[in-house]
């Protein structure tokens, strides 16, 4: 290892940990309002730690990438990145300068500790497999809020049944449930579903909004049968009742699917290595003894 390599891979790490911490500490009280606020509107809070670290080193960058169009790619990720609940925490501009520290950081780390990655051509291409890293990062965010709404979505229905069935109104029941649910992500949705119809939007399209907003096929299920309903004027106290019987079939039948699957899942560990070990015990004491009987 070049001494020189050295000296300069530790002092480009020094800089950059310095220059985070000099970006974070000022940030400290402007993101404590930040998240006051947040709170006080009902948002969805930042639950990746790796996020909430690199958020001021982003926003510091983001305004070099914002040049940069690429219409369609920021259309998709702006998507993604409402579907993972990150709506005012994330831009595209500081997604994108979060794949830049990526392409830097990633192969700089794998310098210093493997002696193959000081190749410029590995070098290349470690930092474009790092760039990709916030995709998938994000990807799973997004899979882990969407199965998390899945979870939640029946009993908010059963809940928003009950009350609607009660004697309240649409709007009224989707604030029991925000209030008296358990929060979540589809607690978070609700809300700004919510707020969206008092602002003046009508149900129909909040519904649209919610729906595209998840990204579930159940959730847009129920958004299309409620603006059905909506649309040809039914009861919406029978037609919640009706999703909810349906939703607590499929939530049976997803539980029965999962059985199913973890029993051949297992079978992947038995084969491999319980049933060797077990093979070994068997035939292991009659096999050395036929080996030393013949010797």
């Amino acid at each position: 290892m070049s001494p020189l390599f050295l000296v300069l891979a530790y002092a480009t790490i020094f800089a950059s940990t310095s220059s985070l911490v000099y970006l974070l500490l000022p940030d400290f009280r402007r993101r404590a309002a930040l998240a006051r606020l947040d709170a006080a509107e009902g948002r969805e809070e930042v639950s990746s730690p790796l996020l909430k670290l690199m958020q001021p080193l982003l926003r510091a960058i983001a305004p070099w990438v914002s040049h940069y169009k690429l219409p369609g790619y920021r259309a998709s990720k702006a998507k993604q990145i409402a579907g993972a609940g990150l709506r005012d925490a994330l831009s595209t501009d500081e997604f994108l300068a979060w794949k830049i520290v990526f392409a830097i950081l990633g192969p700089l780390g794998m310098a210093v500790i493997f002696n193959f990655a000081r190749h410029p051509l590995m070098v290349v291409l470690l930092a474009i497999a790092f760039s990709f890293l916030p995709d998938f990062l994000l990807k799973d965010m997004v899979a882990r809020r969407q199965r998390a709404i899945v979870r939640a979505l029946p009993f908010s229905v059963d809940l928003l049944t009950l009350v609607v069935e009660a004697g309240l109104d649409f709007s009224q029941g989707l604030q029991r449930v925000v209030e008296r649910g358990p929060s979540g992500p589809l607690a978070d949705e609700l809300s700004l579903m919510l707020r969206e119809i008092r602002l003046g939007t009508t149900r129909s399209e909040a519904l649209r909004s919610l729906a595209e907003r998840c990204g579930v096929p159940e959730v847009s299920s129920f958004s299309s049968v409620l603006i059905q309903a909506d649309r040809l004027g039914a009861s919406i106290g029978t037609v919640l009742r009706a999703q909810s019987d349906l939703m607590r079939a499929e939530r049976f039948q997803r539980a029965e699917k999962a059985g199913a699957r973890a029993s051949s899942i297992v079978l992947v560990p038995l084969v491999l290595f319980i049933l060797p070990a077990a093979l070994l015990v068997i035939v292991g004491p009659v096999m050395l003894r036929f080996i030393y009987g013949m010797g």
